[in-house]
């Protein structure tokens, strides 16, 4: 899935013509989101959560470098700042999953990230799948339970038909 993910997010920022016009007009705005005019507001709001619903991610976002979040899936978020994903979409890793930990309010989560920058305007694509509902849909093709276990409890030796695993996102 995090192969999948990755695979969906990174043709957004590569070929994507949506994302450059977001990026033309953010240029012409010079960085100033509230300069956008209304004709670009619209087709920010409503093209990010269409796009994530194509694409089946429980999350998307629109972000610039210091974390504005221009669109999102979740249109509630829409003109605060996230400086976590204004720091996802600066590094130099593109289309790495990372996983993003249960915080206030959040599931844990699959991201993956894209940017694209022209004349030293930078905005991105994050992406996210909850892993919860991931790995209730592994389990149930594979007629297993699955569950997420928190990485720093210690682990006590499963009985009977019980397997407990870590793995690696890659």
């Amino acid at each position: 899935d995090a192969r999948g993910l990755r695979d969906l997010m990174l043709p957004l920022c590569s070929n994507g013509t949506f994302l450059e016009k977001a990026l033309l007009d953010f240029e012409r705005a010079k960085r100033n989101v509230e300069s956008l005019d209304a004709g670009s507001r619209i087709a920010l709001k409503h093209h990010i959560p269409e796009e994530a619903a194509a694409r089946k991610l429980d999350d998307l976002w629109l972000v610039t470098t210091d974390g504005s979040i221009l669109s999102a899936s979740n249109v509630a978020v829409i003109g605060t700042k996230d400086p976590r994903l204004g720091q996802l979409i600066s590094k130099a890793d593109v289309g790495s999953p990372v996983a993003r930990p249960s915080t206030a309010g959040t599931e844990p989560a699959i991201e993956v990230w894209c940017s694209r920058t022209s004349h030293g305007y930078t905005l991105g694509m994050v992406g996210a799948r909850k892993i919860n509902s991931m790995i209730e849909r592994v389990g149930a093709a594979h007629g297993v339970g699955l569950a997420l276990l928190d990485a720093s409890t210690p682990r006590k030796s499963a009985g009977g038909d019980v397997v407990t695993k870590e793995i690696k996102l890659e």
